[in-house]
C-alpha cells in the first residue's frame, strides 16, 4: 500500500498569518522577494516536469501512431510552454480502436484541427503544458 499524507502542511499554514503579524518591514521585504524566488523556482520546476511528462508520455504515442500509418509526424516547441503536433499522411488518417493510447494523447489535447494542406489530410494536436 503507499499512502500520501499532506495533512501536517495544514498545521503549518495555519501558522503563517500570526508570523506575518510580527514580521517588520525589512522582513516583509526579504519574504516577498524569498516568495518571488519560490514561486519562479516552482513555475520552472513544473515546465521542466511537465516537459519531461509530453516527451515521455505522448510523443512516443505519437511517433508510433505515426510509424504505424506511414505519416509524418512534426513536433515545434513554439513557446515555453506550448507544443504543437502535426500528423499528415497522403492517404488519410484512420484512428481504430488499435490506436487507445492515441485517444489518451488527443484527450491530453487543449485544441484539436483536422485540415487539409496542399490536399493532405493534418490531424493538428496542439498541449499547452502550462495547463498540465
Amino acid at each position: 500500500m503507499e499512502r500520501y499524507d499532506y495533512t501536517a502542511n495544514v498545521d503549518l499554514a495555519r501558522n503563517v498569518p500570526e508570523e506575518l503579524d510580527r514580521l517588520t518591514n525589512k522582513e516583509m521585504i526579504a519574504l516577498h522577494e524569498a516568495i518571488q524566488r519560490i514561486r519562479q523556482d516552482t513555475e520552472i520546476e513544473a515546465t521542466t516536469k511537465h516537459m519531461e511528462w509530453f516527451d515521455t508520455a505522448i510523443l512516443p504515442v505519437l511517433k508510433e501512431y505515426a510509424e504505424q500509418t506511414s505519416s509524418i509526424l512534426d513536433i515545434e516547441r513554439d513557446r515555453e510552454m506550448l507544443i504543437q503536433a502535426t500528423l499528415r499522411n497522403a492517404c488519410g488518417l484512420d484512428i481504430s480502436s488499435d490506436s487507445r493510447c492515441l485517444y489518451m494523447a488527443i484527450m491530453s489535447t487543449v485544441h484539436l484541427s483536422v485540415d487539409v494542406e496542399n490536399g493532405d489530410p493534418v490531424l493538428v494536436l496542439t498541449y499547452d503544458l502550462k495547463e498540465s
